[in-house]
């Protein structure tokens, strides 16, 4: 039985299927990243984490729509960096029924290449 460290927003859950794929009986350990955004020292000790657990054993799991794609340029040996941003803004958006929803963006300013 293999042994997973999922690394999720600490605001979701893992869908019943995804559950599944990794076997079904919640048997795995979990990595929460933060809720609006993380810095880089939080990612630096994110890593860690997941390198400890590697080691270990564990094969690690990240739940984010890109993965498949940075799955696929690390597999090729494709050298690849990261564009990142700590910070995030709050937007309010009216929708057609009239209700209000508040938005984290992403600001203009304040990118890394990591």
């Amino acid at each position: 039985m293999s042994k997973y460290i999922v690394i999720i927003n600490k605001k979701h859950q893992l869908f019943e299927q995804q559950d599944i794929l990794l076997g079904g009986d919640g048997n795995y350990m979990r990595i929460e990243l933060p809720e609006k955004s993380a810095t880089i020292g939080q990612i630096t000790e994110i890593y860690r984490q997941i390198e400890t657990m590697h080691k270990s054993g564990y094969i690690v799991v990240v739940v984010s729509p890109l993965t498949a794609l940075l799955a696929l340029i690390s597999r090729h040996d494709i050298p690849y960096r990261v564009m990142f941003n700590e910070k995030r803004d709050q937007k309010i958006v009216t929708k057609p029924d009239g209700k209000n929803v508040m938005l984290q963006v992403a600001p203009s300013d304040g990118w890394m290449l990591f």
